[in-house]
C-alpha cells in the first residue's frame, strides 16, 4: 500500500507540472525552464520522502478491497452463463494473406489468386508424403541399379480416412490416422502376383477394394489387404465374348456401383465391358460374370475398350474405346444389343480417361493426342460437338486422369512432359468450365517428376497429387477442408536424441548364417560328429539327388523324394511273396517236417543256468 500511494502521489504531481507548462508563455527563456526543471526534481525527491498518512493508506485499501470484491463478483456470475465456444483461427491462415504469399513465392497468375478464394480451392497448405523404397530383387546385384516403376493409379476411399496407390505389381495402403510429419509409410503393401497393377477403385462404402492388373483376371481385397475374391478366366479360344465368362486380355478399367454393394464394372482389351455380381455363381470358387457389353466401332466391327467410368447416378456407364468413339450404356436393361448414344471424335485417337461431372450432366474425356474435351451427357449422338476443348494437356503416362471439383467448376488435368533426354516436367493445370478458361496451375509441384493421377475429394475438399515415382502431395486449406491431412499434418514424429543414436551405431550387427564358436578362426572348423571328416563341400550339397536306380526302390529317407508315388506302388507289390495259384497245404506239411526250412530252427542250449553254475564251482575247487 506504501508503494501504491506513492505511484499515485508520482501521478498528481505530474499532472500538476502539465498544467503550468500549459501556463507559462511560449517565449521564456531557457535558463527559466531549466530552473523550474530544478525545482520541480526537487519537489519530487520530497514528496518520496514524504510517508503516507494512515487515513491516505485505508482510503486507498477501500478502493482496492471493492475493485476486487467487484471482480470476483463478476466472475461468479460468468459461471451461470451458457458456456460458449469459438474455433481458434490462428492470424497466417487468412484466405488473403495465403493467397499473397503464394502470389509471392510460386508467382500465380492474377486469376488464380481470385479464383482461391472465389471456389475455395484447398492449395494453401501442403501435406508430402515420400516415395515408398524400391523393391529390390533376390536376382539383382548390389552394384546393379535399381529401376523402380513408375506409378499406375491412385484412389480415395469415400471417407477420406484412406487411400491407395498402384505401382508396379504392388498396391500400397495408408491410412491418416496412423501417419504424422515425420512416418509417411503405407500401413500395408500387396504384392499382386498375376500382373501389373493398372486400376483401382473403392467400394461405395471403403470396405473393399478392386484391383484391375494386366492379366485378364480381376480381384477384390478387404480394407485390410486380404484377397477375397477373384474373378474367373474366360475361354481365349471362343471369339463371341458373351459366349465365355470372363474376360481373356488384359484390364483397362474398372468401376464399383455408386449405390448397389455388390456389383462392379470390368473393361478389357478384348471388347467387352462385364457386370459382375458379387453375390453371383461361382466357378471352382471364382467368379462369374452376370452380364456380358459387346462393344463395337462405328463401323460395327470389334474394337478394344481403353477406359470405363459409372453414371453418378448408377443407371448408366460411360465407355470410350481404342477407335475414339465415346459410349453410353444403359447399366439396367436386360437385352445388351447397342449403346443409347454414341458419339465419333475426330481423328480416331483413343480415349485414356473419362470423368462425369458430379450431377452427371457432362462427361470429360482425355485422348492421346493430348486434349481433354468436356461433353453434354443428356444431348449425346453421331452429329453432337464437345462444349469446350483444352488443348495442350500432354502426358507420358497413359493412365493420367483428370478430376473435378465438388461443385464441378473446375476441372484438374494431370500433365507431363519430356524437358530433357531424361528429365521430366510435371504440372497439374486448373480450367474454369464455366468461363471455359485456364486459371493457372497448381502451385508448389515436385521439380523433375511426371504428374499421373489427381484427385479432388469432396467430403474433405482436399487434392490429391501423385507422382510417377509413387510420391504423394495432400493440398488441403485449414479453414475449408477437414479430416484427411489436417490428421496427419500437426502429429510431430518421435524425436531421436543423440544418445539413441550413439548406441543404435554401436549396437552390435545381427550375425545370420552358421554359428561359430567363441575364438573360432577359419583355420579352426568345428568337426562334425558323424565321420571324422570335416563336412562336405559346397559345391557337393548343391548337387541334385541322382534318381532311383537298380531293382528295388528305397521309400524313406532322402530317396523318398525321387520316387514317384507309382514307383512306391510298384516297389511294395513285388517285395511281397506272391502266394496265388500254390497249396498252402505244401507249405504246411513243410514246417511240420522241419525238411528245407533251416532258418526257421530253433537252436537251444545244451545245458542249464545252474548246470552251468555248478560246473564252475567244481572248477573253482577242484583246479587241474
Amino acid at each position: 500500500t506504501e508503494r501504491a500511494f506513492v505511484v499515485v502521489k508520482q501521478k498528481q504531481q505530474e499532472e500538476k507540472l502539465d498544467t503550468t507548462n500549459k501556463n507559462n508563455n511560449t517565449d521564456a527563456t531557457s535558463s527559466n525552464d531549466n530552473s523550474h526543471t530544478v525545482s520541480a526534481t526537487a519537489q519530487d525527491k520530497v514528496m518520496l520522502e514524504q510517508k503516507p498518512t494512515d487515513s491516505s493508506i485505508d482510503s486507498l485499501a477501500a478502493i482496492t478491497r471493492t475493485d476486487r470484491e467487484a471482480q470476483i463478483a463478476a466472475m461468479v456470475a460468468s459461471l451461470d452463463e451458457t458456456p460458449s465456444y469459438q474455433k481458434y483461427i490462428p492470424k497466417n491462415s487468412n484466405s488473403n494473406n495465403e493467397a499473397t504469399e503464394l502470389k509471392e513465392e510460386e508467382r500465380i497468375s492474377e486469376q488464380l489468386l481470385s479464383a482461391i478464394s472465389q471456389y475455395e480451392i484447398p492449395i494453401t497448405q501442403q501435406y508430402s508424403i515420400e516415395s515408398p523404397p524400391i523393391q529390390t530383387s533376390s536376382s539383382s546385384t548390389a552394384n546393379e541399379p535399381q529401376q523402380q516403376p513408375p506409378l499406375t493409379c491412385l484412389v480415395v476411399d469415400p471417407s477420406g480416412s484412406r487411400f491407395a496407390t498402384g505401382q508396379g505389381s504392388h498396391v500400397r495402403l495408408y491410412d491418416f490416422s496412423g501417419m504424422n510429419r515425420v512416418r509417411t509409410t503405407p500401413f500395408q503393401t500387396i504384392w499382386i502376383e498375376d500382373g501389373l497393377v493398372q486400376h483401382l477403385c473403392y467400394s461405395n462404402t471403403g470396405d473393399r477394394l478392386l484391383v484391375g492388373t494386366t492379366s485378364s483376371q480381376p480381384s477384390i481385397l478387404d480394407r485390410d489387404g486380404q484377397q477375397v475374391m477373384e474373378f474367373v478366366r474366360g475361354d481365349p479360344y471362343v471369339m463371341d465374348m458373351s459366349k465365355t465368362s470372363g474376360h481373356v486380355h488384359e484390364i483397362t478399367g474398372v468401376g464399383w456401383h455408386p449405390f448397389e454393394r455388390n456389383i462392379v464394372l470390368t473393361s478389357s482389351l478384348d471388347g467387352s465391358a462385364r457386370q459382375w455380381n458379387l453375390l453371383g455363381k461361382t466357378q471352382f470358387h471364382k467368379l462369374v460374370c452376370d452380364s456380358v457389353y459387346r462393344i463395337k466401332s462405328a463401323k460395327g466391327q470389334r474394337t478394344q475398350i481403353t477406359s470405363v467410368g459409372y453414371h453418378p447416378g448408377g443407371r448408366e456407364f460411360a465407355v470410350g474405346t481404342q477407335c475414339g468413339t465415346l459410349q453410353l450404356w444403359n447399366a439396367q436393361r436386360a437385352v445388351k444389343p447397342r449403346p443409347e448414344r454414341m458419339v465419333v471424335m475426330e481423328g480416331d485417337n483413343p480415349i485414356r480417361s473419362i470423368t462425369y461431372h458430379p450431377n452427371g450432366t457432362q462427361i470429360a474425356t482425355r485422348t492421346s493426342n493430348g486434349e481433354v474435351q468436356i461433353w453434354d451427357a443428356r444431348r449425346l449422338s453421331k452429329s453432337s460437338s464437345p462444349l469446350m476443348t483444352f488443348s495442350n494437356v500432354w502426358s507420358l503416362y497413359p493412365t493420367a486422369n483428370c478430376a473435378y471439383s465438388p461443385h464441378g467448376k473446375l476441372l484438374l488435368v494431370a500433365c507431363s512432359s519430356q524437358k530433357q533426354k531424361a528429365a521430366v516436367e510435371g504440372s497439374c493445370k486448373i480450367y474454369d468450365t464455366t468461363k471455359q478458361s485456364l486459371i493457372g496451375e497448381l502451385p508448389k509441384l515436385k521439380q523433375d517428376l511426371g504428374v499421373v493421377q489427381v484427385k479432388w475429394h469432396s467430403k474433405l475438399n482436399q487434392i490429391f497429387v501423385a507422382y510417377s515415382d509413387g510420391s504423394i502431395d495432400v493440398f488441403y486449406h485449414e479453414t475449408w477442408s477437414r479430416k484427411g491431412a489436417l490428421i496427419s499434418a500437426p502429429k510431430a514424429g518421435k524425436t531421436v536424441d543423440g544418445l539413441t543414436e550413439l548406441l543404435a551405431s554401436r549396437a552390435p550387427s545381427v550375425v545370420t548364417g552358421e554359428i561359430i564358436a567363441p575364438f573360432a578362426t577359419n583355420n579352426h572348423k568345428r568337426k562334425k560328429n558323424h565321420g571324422g571328416d570335416d563336412g562336405m563341400d559346397k559345391k557337393r550339397k548343391t548337387i541334385p539327388e541322382p534318381p532311383a536306380s537298380g531293382g528295388s526302390i528305397k521309400v524313406g529317407g532322402t530317396t523318398s523324394a525321387s520316387a514317384t508315388f507309382t514307383q512306391f506302388i510298384s516297389a511294395s507289390l513285388t517285395n511281397k511273396k506272391i502266394i496265388a495259384g500254390r497249396d498252402p497245404r505244401q507249405d504246411l506239411f513243410q514246417y511240420h517236417n522241419q525238411k528245407d526250412n533251416d532258418e526257421h530252427k530253433k537252436m537251444l542250449a545244451d545245458k542249464t543256468m545252474e548246470e552251468e553254475q555248478e560246473e564252475e564251482e567244481n572248477d573253482r575247487k577242484n583246479p587241474r
